[in-house]
C-alpha cells in the first residue's frame, strides 16, 4: 500500500480581501487535483459565526492527502510557485499532523533559491 501523508496548507497575503483570497484558494485546490501525488483535496470548513454571513470555509487553506514520496516535493514547488508568481505577497505555510511547520514566501520559490526549498521540502515531507 502505498504511503500516505496529510498536509495542510494555509495561504495568506496583506493585500487582497478575504473574498479574492478564497477564489484563489479554491483555484489553487483545483490545481493541486490535478496532480499526480495528490490523492485527496479539500477545502475545510469552519463553524460560521453566530449570525456571521459569509461562506463557511477555512479561508486560505487546503488539506491534501499525499500518495506516495516520489515526485511530490517537486509538485508541490511547482504549484506553489506558479501562484506565487502571480502574486509575489503570498505566504504560504505547510503543516503535518504531528506539529511540524515549514514557510515560504516568494524570495523561496524564485530561481536562485528553487533546488534549495525543493531539497526543504522534501526534507519536510520525508520526516
Amino acid at each position: 500500500m502505498p504511503h500516505r501523508d496529510q498536509l495542510t496548507i494555509r495561504v495568506a497575503t496583506a493585500d487582497a480581501r478575504a473574498s479574492r483570497l478564497q477564489e484563489l484558494t479554491r483555484d489553487m485546490a483545483d490545481t493541486f487535483r490535478h496532480q499526480q501525488n495528490v490523492g485527496c483535496v479539500t477545502l475545510p470548513e469552519r463553524v460560521p459565526e453566530t449570525g456571521g454571513k459569509g461562506d463557511p470555509v477555512a479561508i486560505g487553506q487546503i488539506i491534501l492527502t499525499l500518495i506516495g514520496t516520489g515526485g511530490v516535493a517537486v509538485s508541490l514547488i511547482n504549484v506553489l510557485r506558479s501562484y506565487v508568481e502571480r502574486k509575489p505577497s503570498l505566504k504560504i505555510e505547510m503543516s503535518k499532523s504531528d506539529g511540524r511547520k515549514l514557510s515560504l514566501q516568494a524570495e523561496n520559490l524564485s530561481t536562485h533559491q528553487l533546488a534549495e526549498t525543493t531539497k526543504a521540502v522534501q526534507e519536510f515531507l520525508a520526516a
